[in-house]
């Protein structure tokens, strides 16, 4: 698998498309970008505040247009998720188009955004962290794969034998979803996840035990589990229970979905966050010893 690689002194563009932001975090977050060898380039606005919004919904959709379809921007991400991003969602897509050599990264809030941009091939997507995380990811192995993403246009293959393999299998299969509260409420909307087969990624924060088993069930009914050839779930812990609890939770709904299901993938809300590719072909590898994701 490859995409386009951003080369030194290239500029990635930063939207605020949801929530207010740290400014504080904000400005550390510029900083790696440039300590990795990248330009940055953000709206004078983009600090700008409305009721817990940053900005109005015209500015934060004006703003990420401007930057998709600048051609001196090479990537974008976000200064925060929260909340937002989906209010303009019905206006934005009639105005896209596609961007082939652009790499657009976010989660959270994103989730919609992201799949839409990945599922209608807009643009490169991946699912990593926003701006006002690099700070705390910069020294791990998770800021050192995202630099190496951005650097060299490829993903290296990734080994996790921390990921907690729930039930075995081999699949090839694009990856898409996100946070799991994000993709159930755009159930019964024009953006609502459809899945051919493809392997499905979840995880959130947060949330209470059975308001995840809640999430779940409504997938369920709504056919998307059914939909996936296999599933990875992102390190989540219930607010109110273990990850033990929570893992058997997986595995109950894992009878539902015929092939690989993995659990405790360092990707999503928890540190370190690993970057996953949506809308690309992947291979998926779950063994009792080994979990690969190709």
């Amino acid at each position: 698998m490859s995409f386009p690689s951003l080369q030194t002194g290239d500029t990635i563009g930063i939207a605020a498309s949801s929530a207010s932001f740290d400014k504080e975090l904000f400005e550390k977050g510029i900083q790696v970008l440039q300590s990795w060898g990248f330009n940055t380039f953000f709206q004078e606005d983009i600090f700008d505040t409305h009721k817990y919004f940053a900005g109005t919904e015209e500015r934060r959709k004006k703003e990420f247009l401007s930057l998709f379809h600048n051609e001196q921007i090479k990537a974008i991400m976000f200064a925060r998720g929260g909340f937002g991003s989906q209010q303009f969602l019905s206006e934005l897509k009639q105005d896209l188009h596609p961007q082939a050599k652009k790499l657009v990264i976010g989660f959270s809030d994103l989730t919609p955004l992201l799949n839409i941009l990945a599922g209608n091939k807009l643009a490169h997507c991946f699912y990593g962290p926003v701006l006002t995380q690099l700070n705390n990811n910069n020294d791990t192995d998770a800021g050192l794969y995202l630099k190496n993403l951005l650097s060299t246009g490829s993903l290296p293959s990734f080994a996790n034998t921390k990921a907690k393999v729930i039930q075995e299998g081999s699949v090839k299969g694009k990856i898409y979803g996100g946070c799991l509260s994000l993709i159930t409420s755009s159930i019964g909307t024009p953006y609502e996840l459809k899945l051919k087969n493809d392997i499905l990624f979840l995880e959130d924060v947060g949330e209470k035990l059975y308001q995840l088993d809640r999430m779940l069930l409504h997938l369920k009914h709504s056919g998307l589990l059914q939909q996936t050839s296999a599933l990875i779930v992102g390190k989540t812990k219930p607010s109110d229970s273990s990850e033990d609890n929570f893992l058997n939770l997986i595995s109950e709904y894992a009878k539902d979905i015929k092939g690989p299901v993995v659990a405790n993938f360092p990707s999503g809300h928890e540190v370190p966050f690993f970057p996953l590719p949506l809308g690309m072909e992947m291979k998926l590898n779950a063994s009792a010893h080994e979990f690969s994701l190709t």
